[in-house]
């Protein structure tokens, strides 16, 4: 693997990416040194070293870097793809965040550019755990994402975290069926060894020996965590009589395994394997004396002991499965890298090949969530109603509704789509899933004009939304409805619960979260529609609060809506001050102009109305 010398890289963190996000000091790497300094200057340095700037953000599972590239070559991509430069980054990365673990170079096993079309690459990266990390991936020219995992248990959102939980649950307590649809969901969507080691072990219990040597072969991913799959598969090979591959798995196990208190029972089954393998061997070869000697017309050797031998525990050659097995994985694998067209063709190929294969059903289901994530929803329908009229009880029944009700929502398609939400939550009311069943049902019942049942699922939706940040996006979207439908007051309600959100955790990076933003530069706006001049001033004070020491750039509007609420309450004194702000700091601002022209109508108000207060009291007294 090459090596880059000679380049220093100027990292500026800054807050362009979307999630939850930490502001960093300015950092500078000097690849020669292997070293991360801190930038006190926080100031970017003209220099015509200077390839790339970076971009940091923090979220719940990864961390995300952009790079932009300046005026570099798209071919550089293949310079950047470097195991040195990919543990820099990881360790600059963790050094920021609370993980606080660092990696030395062998953590990289071999990195390489994949082609995707004729402007477009990505870079794999293949650590020392056996796990892919999709690390480099190029949006467009010039512009690189990095999603940077600890390990793979990093890459399992909290979401999906729940989901095994609750799988180990169910599996406790002998309820399969519950804990192979957790554990599915966690390990499809999730991409966790841990849901995939759980699922292969319920499908060797329940004998469905194909799918559950393509769940093991997905846990032993993480094989210094999940070794004990070896010894699973080498049972499978065992019972479908491939002796010489159960030998290999538990060679596999004696080589890889930490906890060393089953090497001797594992040995002793090793050796009962090898005298199988060693006495068919040699029975064999008797066999083919008898063949001889059958053929010359002659006495032969035990003949019966042999066949009945050979006959009882004779290799399999192969296991039926074996191919489509070998297709599921290589899809799967292109899914994972969000390689869909690859992956359309290995499961197009999968179901051409071998229809009445047990893995035709996880085709279907691969197809339908592929096609539902490029959008392409009359396929996902498509593939995800082929297997459910092909087995409305499938073992993915949950996942099946659950993406013929959305794809039919996206259809306009909307009897239908009520048909399978309604279904998904009659036979999973426990699903979480439910929460956005009811919010699709909510969506539908508006655009069907059915306003008491569209709040009566809205109402669902707020009961079993699962997380604070869904709940700000709900309560984004009946602030919208509300405010489109002309009730201000509705939609003041539902934007100040998201206000009351952001006060009530004080984090300051969450200001920059879409819908809280939104929130509180709306909310102060809805109230002067409303007229309650009192209530907006204190949402735009708290506005200037917010973004006056680092962002006051965002701040024209408000301080000109400041002024108006003054001139408003006839407080002109303080109206003159918020109108000169913005003459004195927005000068290309929009609101420039007319923060002029209101200053010159508060400057002629203050000089006219004493005169015709004066008026007033002279004709009053003049009776």
């Amino acid at each position: 693997m090459r090596k880059i010398t000679g380049l220093i890289f100027f990292l500026h963190f800054s807050i362009a990416i979307l999630g939850q996000i930490d502001i960093i000091d300015t950092l500078s790497v000097d690849t020669n040194r292997d070293s991360i300094r801190k930038d006190t200057t926080k100031k970017y340095i003209d220099t015509s070293n200077v390839i790339f700037k970076i971009y940091l953000g923090f979220h719940n599972t990864k961390t995300r870097v952009v790079i932009q590239l300046s005026d570099s070559p798209l071919y550089d991509i293949k310079k950047i793809a470097d195991d040195k430069l990919v543990v820099m980054l990881y360790n600059t990365v963790m050094g920021q965040s609370e993980l606080k673990k660092e990696v030395e170079l062998p953590f990289v096993r071999s990195v390489y550019v994949e082609e995707i079309g004729k402007r477009h690459s990505q870079v794999i990266i293949l650590t020392d755990t056996n796990f892919v990390y999709k690390v480099f991936t190029l949006l467009r020219p010039y512009r690189l994402v990095i999603d940077i995992y600890p390990d793979s248990v990093a890459n399992i959102t909290n979401k999906y975290r729940n989901y095994i939980e609750l799988g180990k649950k169910y599996f406790r307590e002998k309820n399969y069926e519950e804990a192979l649809k957790n554990f599915r969901i966690a390990a499809i969507e999730g991409n966790s060894t841990e849901a995939y080691y759980y699922a292969g072990i319920i499908r060797f219990e329940k004998k469905d020996y194909p799918k559950a040597i393509y769940n093991f072969s997905q846990a032993l991913k993480d094989e210094k965590k999940f070794y004990d799959s070896y010894i699973y598969l080498s049972q499978i090979s065992e019972d479908t009589k491939d002796f010489n591959k159960a030998i290999e798995y538990l060679d596999l196990y004696l080589r890889i395994a930490a906890d060393t208190s089953k090497f001797p029972e594992i040995r002793k089954k090793r050796q009962y394997l090898q005298d199988i393998v060693d006495k068919i061997i040699k029975l064999d070869s008797i066999k083919a004396v008898n063949d001889s000697l059958r053929a010359k017309g002659k006495p032969q050797i035990d003949s019966a002991e042999v066949d009945s031998f050979l006959k009882a525990y004779g290799i399999k050659e192969d296991l039926k499965e074996q191919e489509p097995l070998k297709l599921f994985i290589w899809a799967k694998e292109y899914y994972d890298r969000d390689d869909y067209e690859r992956a359309v063709k290995v499961l197009y190929s999968l179901i051409k090949l071998f229809p009445d294969s047990k893995f035709v059903e996880d085709s279907y289901l691969l197809l339908a969530k592929i096609y539902f994530k490029l959008m392409l929803y009359p396929q996902a329908s498509k593939y995800a109603q082929l297997l459910y009229d092909v087995n409305p009880n499938t073992e993915f029944l949950d996942e099946i509704l659950f993406i013929l009700g959305k794809a039919y929502y996206y259809l306009g398609k909307y009897d239908d789509a009520i048909k399978y939400l309604r279904l998904f939550i009659q036979k999973f009311p426990d699903d979480k899933n439910c929460y956005w069943a009811h919010l699709f049902l909510a969506r539908i019942y508006e655009k069907k004009n059915k306003p008491i049942i569209r709040d009566e699922e809205y109402d669902y939706a707020l009961k079993l939304v699962p997380d604070e940040f869904s709940l700000i996006k709900l309560y984004r979207e009946l602030a919208d409805l509300y405010k489109g439908k002309n009730k201000l007051g509705k939609s003041i309600y539902y934007i100040k619960k998201i206000v009351e959100i952001f006060e009530s955790k004080k984090e300051p990076q969450m200001l920059f979260h879409t819908d809280i933003n939104y929130a509180i530069f709306t909310l102060p706006d809805l109230l002067f529609q409303n007229e309650q001049y009192d209530s907006a001033l204190v949402y735009y004070k708290k506005l200037e609060e917010y973004f006056l020491r680092e962002y006051p750039e965002k701040l024209d509007w408000v301080m000109f809506q400041i002024g108006n609420i003054y001139k408003i309450k006839k407080d002109y004194k303080n109206a003159i001050v918020y109108y000169n702000r913005v003459l004195e700091n927005y000068k290309n601002s929009i609101w420039y102009n007319h923060a002029q022209f209101e200053l010159d109508n508060v400057k002629w108000l203050m000089e006219i109305e004493p005169k015709i207060e004066e008026l007033k009291k002279k004709k009053m007294q003049d009776g």
